[in-house]
């Protein structure tokens, strides 16, 4: 999904919430906040080249590949504002649980392989201009995510095995998007905001008992585009 396709349909949140209308007196968006944001994520995995092997004689490598998922995400945020005329600088602080899972098959080697980013944390800086009451801004800063792969791989011998590795890794990235508010009160506004995260490569290492490979080794590389909409209390 393009970027300027999700921030068309943040926009139209934003304006179709009561008293997010241009016209009006000016809110002062100054001051620390606090609130709860849900969305919907998209994330794309890349695979590098994957080495399996049960002695050296018996070793495979399979080329790059990739693929997505999708699933919810949501948690809470904190920030602070800080507004000198025509700007808008903030510090956001947030922390999501998330369950967006994707998977893909091999038919030759019989097996299939699934990530699922658990949850999200980013550390980011927001620049903004207000525009009457509503505030348009660009974002930036630090990701933090937790990320689960399983490997599940089927062996036709002795009536047919499957087996299960399993790898769990913290992975630290980086994070920019785009979003726009409006106040719905004196102390409350709401948010609808784009994220792209890029979480960076993590390298794994899967050990498979009898009748499986000794050994599995690759790299993962995942982002995720999200789409979320957030309630916050000022204070």
């Amino acid at each position: 999904m393009k970027v300027h396709h999700l921030l068309g349909a943040a926009a139209v949140l934003a304006l179709a919430v009561p008293g997010a209308a241009l016209a009006g007196p000016a809110y002062n968006w100054s001051g620390a906040y606090f609130g709860g944001q849900a969305g919907y994520g998209w994330s794309s995995t890349t695979s590098g080249p994957t080495t399996a092997f049960d002695d050296p004689e018996d070793a495979f490598v399979e080329g790059a590949f990739s693929y997505s998922g999708t699933g919810f995400i949501g948690g809470a945020e904190a920030g602070y504002n800080w507004q000198s005329g025509p700007l808008v600088i903030g510090l956001v602080g947030d922390v999501s649980a998330a369950n967006i899972t994707g998977s893909v098959s091999n038919s030759v080697y019989n097996y299939t392989l699934s990530s699922t980013l658990n949850w999200l944390s980013t550390a980011r800086v927001n620049i903004g201009a207000p525009l009457g009451n509503l505030l348009v801004y660009g974002t930036g800063g630090i990701a933090f995510g937790n990320i689960s792969s399983t490997l599940n791989d089927f062996y036709a011998d002795d009536g047919g095995t499957t087996i299960t590795s399993n790898l769990n890794t913290n992975a630290v990235g980086w994070t920019v998007g785009a979003g726009i508010a409006a106040p719905v009160g004196h102390n409350w506004f709401v948010k609808a905001e784009y994220l792209y995260a890029d979480l960076g490569t993590q390298n794994y290492s899967l050990s498979e008992p009898d009748p499986g490979w000794a050994q599995i080794n690759g790299s993962n590389h995942t982002t995720a585009n999200i789409l979320r909409a957030s309630v916050d209390y000022k204070f």
